[in-house]
């Protein structure tokens, strides 16, 4: 069982269990990957200094994270992510990942597809804890395309003024309420904005993909935080269906809708 939110992580050992993978068994296949700050894309391991979302290297990670890994429910095994990183063996299949920190919300992925023989890379991205109010957006994706720019069109401050564009070109809209934090153009992500303030009006957000690399359609998450935000809470799929047409989320805060 997972409850988010970053308050409680419960995981719970069914009386039925699936055995792990043996040494040398040929379906077995390797995940490997990173665990990083969503804030600042700095290593999330025991003794850095990152980001809170407040103030730059503030917050002192006291102990590494853990990786835990489930299959239908059954706890199959969990790894120390150490320096930022990880690497183990399992069966071929589908399996639910999880990772649970101090000060951070927990990371769930209930699509962790390892394949037989090859390794599949998982970027587990980590966001601190916010104020109650506030919200963080943040963007991931695979290793191509090798940029997407996420977009967040807020509403004006001032009446009939003109709406603000939260983008790698302007990263700070609204006197601070809503700032890019990050800003990645090497693949798969993040890219992260935070909301510490929201003003009354539409929120609009959407993806661009900077260059059309590719004719394959790409997928990405959007996962927003924190879950207490209930018209908020959602773990979003954006397709990309052709070039340049994208969806997106609209966000209406003064009616409470979200579409």
């Amino acid at each position: 069982m997972y409850i988010g939110g970053g308050e409680a992580v419960f995981m719970g050992k069914n009386t039925v269990s699936i055995p792990g993978p043996k040494s040398g068994e040929a379906n077995n296949g390797k995940l490997t990957g990173t665990c990083i700050n969503a804030v600042d894309g700095v290593a999330i391991k025991a003794g850095n200094l990152v980001s809170d979302g407040y103030s730059a290297r503030s917050y002192l990670i006291l102990k590494n994270p853990r990786l835990y890994i489930f299959q239908k429910s059954s706890y199959i095994t969990e790894a120390e992510i150490v320096d930022g990183q990880f690497s183990l063996m399992l069966s071929g299949g589908t399996y639910e990942c999880l990772v649970a920190l101090t000060g951070f919300e927990a990371y769930f992925n209930d699509n962790c597809k390892i394949f037989a023989t090859n390794t599949t890379e998982l970027k587990i991205v980590l966001s601190s804890i916010l104020m109650p109010g506030q919200a963080r957006i943040v963007l991931t994706w695979g290793k191509e395309p090798k940029d997407l720019d996420s977009h967040t069109i807020v509403p004006s401050l001032a009446p009939n003024g003109a709406t603000c564009d939260v983008s790698w070109n302007s990263k700070v809209c609204n006197g601070g309420h809503i700032q890019l934090d990050l800003d990645a153009t090497k693949g798969m992500g993040p890219e992260t904005q935070t909301i510490k303030e929201f003003d009354a009006g539409q929120y609009v957000y959407y993806v661009v993909e900077v260059i059309f690399e590719t004719q394959n359609n790409w997928s990405c998450t959007v996962p927003v935080f924190p879950l207490l935000i209930a018209f908020l809470s959602s773990m979003l799929a954006i397709q990309k269906s052709q070039a340049g047409v994208f969806q997106m989320l609209r966000c209406d805060i003064t009616l409470r809708e979200i579409s």
